[in-house]
């Protein structure tokens, strides 16, 4: 009963929110609201194994609007994702907390501007997705390190350790999270098989 409760006021709450900011024509606020409410909806709504490409960068664009508010023109957030695989299928909340790995790694341990992007794209019979920050860089064997308890996998370590395993029970160990440095940026890749149904992988 809590957790049936407990979203609906927080979505109504939102609303409100919502209502009053566009009534004294705030956009800002408004738009952070909305972008909030987006974020809400996915991680206490959705049941679904997998979700459309379209539907995760739909919930990373709702989450860089929060961010693009807090660090202004300091951020620059691209996707770069044709239109034609909007419909390939993902695991849910995989892009955004490497998103937010960014933002920690990227925007607040530097004062300059910090180029965020995602790139998705069809390779073969894989689906890859990226999500790089300029300024900063992976060290070598993170994951690796990650796994077997060389470096402490605490906060977003974990949430790294997570994605891949994630990956790896649902479509096998061919697949996962990965880390790669190129061209002064810090690159975290998404490999899964390109599919367009959703199927019983378990």
């Amino acid at each position: 009963m809590e957790s049936q409760i407990n979203p609906h006021f927080l979505y109504n709450t939102l609303e409100t929110i919502n209502w009053r900011a566009k009534a004294l024509r705030d956009e800002q606020i408004s738009s952070m609201v909305e972008s909030l409410g987006t974020l809400l909806r996915a991680t206490l709504s959705n049941k679904k194994p997998l979700v459309t490409l379209d539907y995760e960068t739909k919930l990373a664009r709702s989450y860089m609007t929060i961010q693009k508010i807090r660090f202004e023109d300091r951020l620059v957030f691209s996707i770069d994702c044709r239109e034609e695989l909007g419909q390939a299928l993902i695991l849910p909340l995989t892009i955004q907390p490497l998103l937010e790995n960014a933002i920690r790694y990227g925007m607040e341990e530097m004062m300059e501007t910090c180029e965020i992007g995602i790139y998705a794209f069809k390779e073969g019979d894989l689906l890859i997705a990226e999500v790089s920050n300029q300024g900063s860089s992976f060290e070598e064997g993170l994951l690796e390190k990650l796994q077997d308890g060389t470096r402490n996998a605490h906060g977003f370590g974990i949430g790294l350790v997570n994605i891949h395993q994630r990956i790896q029970m649902l479509f096998g160990e061919d697949y996962g999270l990965s880390f790669k440095n190129q061209d002064d940026k810090a690159i975290a890749v998404i490999t899964i098989p390109y599919r367009t149904e959703e199927k019983d992988y378990a």
